[in-house]
């Protein structure tokens, strides 16, 4: 056993897990993760709607992620294959 195994069996988080499955852990990553962001939120400046969508637009456009991801996708759709772009947006795992 691993120590994090170990620590899960002391302190009875693995019971817990084994018992409600993740959706329990899930639920506490939620609340602290807004806990986070609302302690965060508390020291930053306002700002205004406009300098937030900016901010948020630029951040997306910027990520090379998305870039790289757009760049390998295409090898995985079929030349042949009628529209190819919306093939390759379904594809993508930011579609619903």
């Amino acid at each position: 056993m691993s120590a994090v195994e170990d620590w899960a069996e002391l302190t009875g988080t693995a019971a817990l897990l084994r018992a409600s499955g993740v959706a329990v852990v899930k639920v506490l990553g939620v609340v602290y993760l807004l806990c986070m962001a609302w302690a965060v939120s508390q020291y930053l400046p306002p700002r205004s709607a406009r300098q937030i969508v900016t901010s948020a637009v630029l951040g997306n456009l910027l990520n090379p992620e998305l870039t790289i991801f757009f760049a390998f996708l295409p090898q995985f759709v079929p030349a042949d294959a009628g529209q190819p772009v919306r093939r390759c947006w379904r594809s993508a795992p930011f579609s619903w």
